[in-house]
């Protein structure tokens, strides 16, 4: 069975009237349901001349659960370090163990399946962070629970604490963990309204106290009083209500979502660096990852950078392809974290210049956020965030590629569209949902709105391709040419619109609003007279001939740069001019590329 509870102890024998390392083990025995599922973890000390009596005892009882370890070490401060000696004994722990009972060796178990009800817990708590109390639950509202000293000032409650809370914030800086654990958690409530505790509402374990732990005695007045003056201090508490803001973090989760489809461990690396190290606090984001089916190399380096990333990755496999990555993105939706507020698609290649730009980012959506209610809008930071698109081509050529969108925005569409680009999916939603809110208002309304403050860059260790050389890159454009047209068609537009009129339905819940209908005299009036204006006509009339002959893509390509060039000059091109330029026309109709004749 697998290790599910680490019990963690600091014994010592001699000079210690408290010590039974014998009847704590044997009420264990008696009192535990599940002992294979139960390790404990010990540390001696090296000058204990009794060390060989507290071994003898662990190998005696070792068959009974699943492991006893044990390590010597140091006395160091003795009863002040015993903090020092959990971070020891962690060092050691099973790695599948999920909760970290720290307990001391003059203990004695009363409640029969103890473990079984402690498991039972565990299996229904949400939350990953969380301790788990052996004794009723005081009332952090009441008057007395804002005493400070009234809170350290305990006898030992031995609190059993989930591994994602110790990996977090650790055992504490003082020898009382059970003390530190319960400042922890008044300033999570005090300042974050998080009650993450959880009680067995039992005795679980009774503690025989000998003459020095009573009250009055020289251990209980000086050490003790020494020891909850370093915990009451100035240094000590701030750091404490710094591991709470710590905690609601990891507690709520991030809240920016970043989703990426990658076929490079060398790019995803640079791509996970930048973000963590341009980031102002990398718990404030995760990111899900696409890779393809069967490659065992991306899911191992994938599982190591989980590790050492202080952000979260989750990734899936698909047999989707460039074309089909939207579905990929769509199914990576459903694995954000729940408290996650901002989704955006960004490529591998994408880097941030600016420094702390996911402060920016979140504070710019909370400012939107409070003016919009509905949470219906998006961010715009690429080259084009300030582009304002006043017709279809417009949301092709200048969408906004990196945007960061609400997440009210992609669950209310479904995810992120059914083709294969989200940037112009969405900005052409974006596109329809203008159309009809302006339907009812006077006023040019706008659900996007740019950030000035982020900059970005590729990444260095981005390899670009030539179309002209590559065979695969010819069938990527080739097929980015057949999605245009697919998407402008009159079935595709009539799907954005409905779209954008769930979006409509999420900011006027009255219903009453009026929307814009896609007919075909709509299509061809509103749509295509615009693309007419554009030079880019020659967009559509070639078309399928190039997708007949892959080897004319470079032919295409130079007639498409000199249609833009000629249209930066003259907002009317010329077609005449153009259609009787034999160079354009005779490269167009070579068979094969210019470049690949020896």
């Amino acid at each position: 069975m697998t290790i599910k509870i680490s019990i963690l102890l600091c014994s010592r024998i001699i000079d210690n009237e408290n010590s039974n390392l014998s009847k704590m083990f044997q009420s264990f025995v008696d009192k535990t349901c599940y002992p294979k599922e139960i390790e404990f973890l010990i540390k001696f000390d090296k000058c204990d001349s009794f060390l060989n009596k507290g071994i003898d005892i662990v190998n005696h009882y070792k068959n009974h659960f699943s492991d006893i370890k044990y390590i010597i070490t140091d006395r160091n401060k003795g009863y002040r370090d015993l903090h020092l000696g959990y971070e020891d004994l962690i060092k050691i722990v099973n790695k599948n163990s999920r909760l970290y009972w720290i307990i001391s060796d003059d203990i004695k178990i009363t409640l029969s399946n103890w473990d079984g009800k402690v498991l039972k817990l565990l299996e229904s708590k949400n939350s990953d962070y969380f301790v788990i109390h052996p004794t009723h639950l005081t009332n952090l509202d009441s008057e007395g629970s804002h005493n400070l000293y009234s809170i350290v000032n305990i006898l030992e409650t031995y609190p059993i604490f989930s591994k994602s809370w110790i990996d977090l914030v650790g055992f504490g800086e003082v020898a009382f963990t059970d003390a530190w654990c319960s400042l922890l958690e008044f300033f999570l409530y005090k300042e974050h309204k998080i009650d993450n505790r959880l009680s067995l509402d039992e005795k679980v374990l009774e503690r025989e106290l000998c003459q020095h732990d009573l009250a009055g005695s020289e251990r209980y007045s000086a050490i003790r009083k020494e020891i909850h003056n370093e915990l009451l201090s100035y240094n000590t508490v701030t750091k404490i209500i710094n591991l709470a803001k710590n905690l609601t973090k990891a507690m709520t989760g991030p809240v920016i979502s970043i989703f990426i489809s990658s076929i490079s461990q060398e790019v995803m690396e640079g791509f996970f660096s930048d973000l963590e190290e341009t980031s102002d606090d990398p718990n404030n984001f995760e990111v899900l990852v696409n890779i393809d089916l069967n490659r065992e190399d991306l899911r191992k380096f994938l599982d190591k950078q989980n590790e050492v990333r202080k952000f979260i990755i989750k990734y899936i496999e698909t047999d989707n392809n460039y074309f089909s990555l939207n579905a990929a993105y769509n199914h990576l939706v459903k694995l954000t974290s729940k408290n996650s507020e901002i989704y955006s698609v960004l490529s591998d290649y994408f880097i941030f210049k600016t420094k702390g730009w996911d402060k920016i980012i979140i504070t710019e959506y909370e400012k939107k956020s409070y003016i919009f209610k509905d949470k219906i809008f998006y961010l715009r930071i690429s080259r084009h965030k300030n582009y304002i698109n006043k017709d279809l081509i417009s949301c092709w050529d200048f969408c906004e590629n990196w945007g960061f969108y609400s997440k009210e925005w992609v669950v209310t569409l479904g995810g992120w569209g059914k083709f294969w680009c989200p940037d112009a999916t969405q900005e052409i939603i974006h596109f329809y949902l203008k159309k009809n809110l302006n339907k009812n208002s006077n006023f040019n309304i706008d659900r996007s709105f740019p950030i000035k403050e982020i900059d970005f860059e590729k990444s260095k260790t981005h390899k670009t391709h030539s179309y002209a050389t590559n065979t695969d890159y010819k069938k990527k454009f080739l097929g980015e040419l057949f999605f245009v047209r697919r998407m402008l068609s009159y079935k595709s537009l009539k799907y954005f619109n409905r779209q954008s009129i769930l979006l409509l339905n999420k900011i006027d819940k009255t219903g009453k609003m009026k929307t814009v209908k896609i007919s075909w005299r709509f299509f061809l009036i509103q749509n295509i007279k615009q693309i007419i204006r554009f030079p880019k006509l020659y967009y559509y009339i070639i078309l399928f001939k190039v997708a007949r002959n892959p080897s004319r893509v470079r032919g295409f390509i130079m007639f498409i740069k000199k249609i833009l060039r000629n249209s930066r000059k003259s907002s009317k091109v010329k077609y005449d001019i153009l259609l009787k330029d034999k160079d354009l026309l005779n490269c167009f109709d070579k068979k094969i590329f210019p470049c690949d004749k020896k």
